[in-house]
């Protein structure tokens, strides 16, 4: 489904009960794809956060968060004049290099990317930063503490993200970036 084909749906600003951070409940467009969260950015709703000092963006929905901080808002203003669709989905497993394998396991690998309603990629941040978090379910045989967020590299590489952080109370995996690209949820053995 292309961002020209997504029926336009209300955007409800909610001040979160922490009083630095807006949030916007679930307004993600459905996909068949059996992860796929799409949310839709207007250029209204960026003007709106930025007028307030020190807020964020914050999207939740079904075990993912994605935050979008003042300089990371005012970085997307900047390069699109348009609504901007952010998405995060779980991708087909690219081929995996065997030490990949051995950190990835048959966990799923996701994508993150951006698009202006033209088309247009956004596929890094020369300021700000987008965190993820993602839920993850441990196997009962791992330990909680070894799980770690990975950079999926288009040869099939795996390569620890510095930025991520594993919350063991929440079962999330934090990531914060400035690139979008493909990771996982792996387990340093």
């Amino acid at each position: 489904m292309s961002p020209k084909d997504t029926p336009a749906l209300p955007t409800k600003l909610v001040i979160t009960p922490q009083p630095t951070n807006l949030s916007v409940p679930a307004t993600h467009i459905p996909a068949p794809a059996a992860i796929r969260k799409t949310f839709k950015i207007k250029r209204a709703t960026i003007r709106s956060v930025l007028k307030k000092k020190g807020k964020k963006l914050r999207y939740n929905s079904n075990g993912v968060r994605i935050t979008l901080d003042q300089k990371t808002l005012k970085e997307i203003r900047k390069r699109t004049k348009s609504t901007v669709y952010l998405t995060l989905e779980s991708t087909e497993r690219p081929v995996l290099s065997a030490k990949a394998k051995k950190i990835v396991g048959s966990r799923p690998v996701y994508k993150l990317s951006m698009k202006d309603k033209t088309g247009k990629k956004i596929t890094w941040l020369k300021k700000g930063k987008v965190i993820i978090e993602v839920r993850y379910k441990p196997s009962k045989t791992e330990k909680k503490k070894r799980y770690v967020a990975c950079r999926i590299s288009q040869k099939g590489n795996a390569k620890k993200i510095a930025n991520a952080h594993n919350n063991i109370k929440t079962k999330r995996i934090k990531i914060k970036t400035n690139h979008l690209y493909s990771f996982a949820v792996g387990y340093k053995a």
